[in-house]
């Protein structure tokens, strides 16, 4: 599963989106939501184990929405991501890359 965050700064939901298995979307919904811009794309990153297990029953699509980019770093802190190393790498593989970032930046 893919975690993939967005800019959406013409959205009246918010500024940033977070948005769960964005490959498994509808392409309607993505195209009607503006989600299919290059532009957008803030990073993408695997996600955790827990972020999974959280997911594991949903019913529907997850995406969640933020009016900054501080509430952003906040939720991604929960699962122990540090959103301003994934935005700078844009693209994560492994998420030991953000580990070694974050151990280099110290």
């Amino acid at each position: 599963m893919k975690v993939t965050c967005l800019h959406t700064p013409e959205s009246s939901k918010g500024l940033y989106a977070i948005v769960y298995d964005m490959e498994r979307w509808p392409e309607r919904t993505l195209k009607h939501r503006g989600w299919l811009v290059a532009a957008r794309m803030v990073f993408i990153r695997p996600a955790t184990v827990d972020e999974v297990q959280e997911l594991e029953g949903a019913m529907r699509y997850t995406a969640f929405r933020y009016d900054d980019w501080q509430q952003v770093m906040n939720d991604e802190a929960k699962y122990g991501i540090d959103a301003e190393v994934c935005k700078r790498l844009g693209y994560v593989n492994d998420l030991s890359l953000v580990m070694l970032q974050v151990i280099h930046d110290c």
